[in-house]
């Protein structure tokens, strides 16, 4: 009775250590099983960030290419182009072009130079109208507006020498205090009393002596 009960015991005992290491063993799978869980998870959110830290750089990327496209690469063309163009005296043309570069560095005050440019070879060539309108284009760029009255005056001069003695004055007229515009329209006088002086149009003379007034010796030239 005494062996039945030992073994009785023995086989509790071996029943209670299998059910413990059932339950051990149970444990240790459940928490590799956690362990795994969580390690795919880590690795799951870590993609993840990867795939948005990619996405982001990548967005920035186009972001900044399309930047440097439209605010460099293109308008500095347009600039180039425009520089290209003045120097041909394409002056509409290397206007558009500045225009077309935007805000692209001093591309706004390169329309100003082009017109004043402009001015100066109209000027040159004795395109009178062309040269003011162009230097009133320039605005306030450099000397523009004094050009305005150097181009009249310089005009006046030119239809002087040319015998043009209405568009002479005029000229002088519109170039203001400039110099001695005011003497050259006097002059102008007194040299249209002179021309009709010799063609024998002694009233004509006379009228245009009386304009000259205290210039030169036109009150002697109105008694001659």
């Amino acid at each position: 009775a005494l062996g039945s009960y030992q073994d009785c015991a023995a086989r509790v005992t071996a029943c209670r250590d299998a059910q413990s290491e059932e339950e051990r063993l149970k444990k240790e799978k459940q928490e590799q099983e956690r362990q795994i869980a969580e390690r795919k998870a880590k690795e799951a959110a870590a993609k993840k960030k990867q795939a948005i830290i990619i996405g982001v750089s990548a967005a920035l990327l186009l972001i900044a290419a399309f930047f440097v496209v439209t605010k460099v690469i293109i308008p500095k063309g347009h600039y180039d182009q425009g520089v290209s163009l003045r120097a041909a005296e394409k002056w509409d043309e290397a206007i558009a072009a500045f225009e077309q570069a935007g805000d692209y560095t001093d591309a706004v005050v390169q329309i100003k130079v082009t017109r004043y440019q402009e001015g100066k070879a109209k000027q040159a060539a004795q395109d009178w109208s062309g040269a003011v309108v162009a230097f009133e284009q320039a605005g306030d760029y450099s000397d523009a507006t004094m050009q305005i009255l150097e181009t009249r005056y310089q005009e006046g001069k030119a239809k002087q020498l040319a015998q043009d003695w209405d568009g002479a004055i005029t000229a002088f007229k519109a170039a203001g205090d400039y110099s001695d515009a005011a003497m050259q329209i006097l002059e102008t006088r007194y040299q249209v009393g002179k021309a009709k002086q010799s063609a024998q149009d002694w009233d004509g003379a006379i009228t245009a002596f009386e304009a000259a007034g205290g210039y030169s010796d036109a009150a002697m030239q109105i008694l001659e």
